[in-house]
């Protein structure tokens, strides 16, 4: 864990853990990279964000180019605290480019990340990974039935009117 700015290129190797912020849990902290930065197969990022405020989640700001090295790719761990909040948004990395092929183990374009208090959507878009809060699946299934059985309702009244 750290705050501050690391310079020159710097490489989280396997069994590291990256980590801005104190020692403190669920301290929300910026650690910045001057140049670029690998982190690599069996290292772990631990990101601490505060799911009731959009935005107040840990970040690691790269200057240069940032790498989630595969074929096992680093591990994100959340510690998500705080009232849930769907809609809100997160950076967690800011950089210049992204290594074609980064991601987190398991964590391809658009999946869901789970934490403590919600799912989130992950984005490698550019310039920045987000996290996006989102309705838990099975907030929306019911909430899908209900509007389908809304449905076979009008459309049974209509076919007995007619």
């Amino acid at each position: 864990r750290g705050e501050g700015t690391v310079t020159g290129n710097t490489t989280i190797g396997n069994g590291g853990t990256l980590a801005a912020g104190t020692t403190v849990a669920n301290d929300i902290g910026t650690l910045s990279f001057s140049n670029d930065l690998t982190s690599a197969a069996g290292s772990t990022w631990l990101v601490d964000l505060n799911a009731a405020v959009s935005g107040d989640s840990d970040l690691i700001a790269v200057t240069g180019n940032l790498s989630l090295s595969g074929p096992t790719f680093p591990t994100l761990a959340l510690n998500d605290f705080g009232t849930f909040i769907e809609g809100n948004v997160y950076s967690i990395a800011t950089y210049s480019s992204l290594a074609v092929g980064s991601q987190f183990n398991g964590l391809g374009e658009n999946a869901i990340v789970v934490g403590s208090q919600g799912s989130y959507r992950i984005n490698y878009g550019a310039g920045a990974i987000t996290l996006t809060a989102v309705p838990e699946p099975l907030t929306i299934l019911p909430l899908v039935g209900l509007l389908f059985a809304g449905f076979l309702m009008i459309r049974r009244r209509r076919k007995v009117s007619a």
